[in-house]
């Protein structure tokens, strides 16, 4: 990996999980109103933003698990995963921009509402759980993209060099 790049997954990943932590409680729970999932609507412009936003959700659930804001260590696994593939959904459906804001969304519902009933033992919670978590992602990526993403392509342009 050039420095570059290095330099670029460090800063994308440092953001993201700067922004988790300060969202604090808000970013760690039910709704998850975490508005560093903002920075997953770069993953349109470019692929190559998938690993570094991943990297930034593995940091900010490992340091809010021992910070204690996290719950579940389980969220160390589930979330990074998440996020991986809601980052390579943004890239394949980058045609379809309304469909694509909606895979953080869809995505993170299903899969932390699924760790959210194994970690609570409560099966019949999933959808319940789901629905918060994807209310949460609507908010903090879906509803700022609209207004956002031509800004966003800009300096996606910008930081990537291209």
């Amino acid at each position: 990996m050039k420095t570059k790049s290095l330099v670029i997954w460090a800063l994308i990943a440092s953001v993201y999980t700067v922004l988790s932590l300060v969202g604090g409680s808000l970013s760690f729970y039910f709704i998850q109103l975490r508005f560093s999932e903002l920075l997953m609507g770069f993953c349109l412009f470019d692929k190559r933003y998938i690993g570094p936003l991943t990297l930034g959700c593995f940091l900010s659930n490992l340091l809010a698990f021992i910070m204690g804001m996290d719950l579940f260590a389980l969220d160390l696994v589930i979330g990074p995963l998440a996020s991986f593939l809601a980052g390579f959904l943004l890239y394949y459906f980058r045609k379809l921009p309304y469909v694509a804001l909606l895979m953080p969304a869809l995505v993170n519902g299903l899969f932390i509402g699924l760790e959210y009933a194994i970690c609570l033992s409560k099966w019949s919670m999933f959808a319940y759980y789901g629905f918060y978590v994807f209310i949460g992602e609507v908010i903090s990526v879906f509803v700022p993209m609209l207004f956002l993403y031509r800004p966003l392509k800009n300096l996606s342009d910008k930081l990537l060099g291209l």
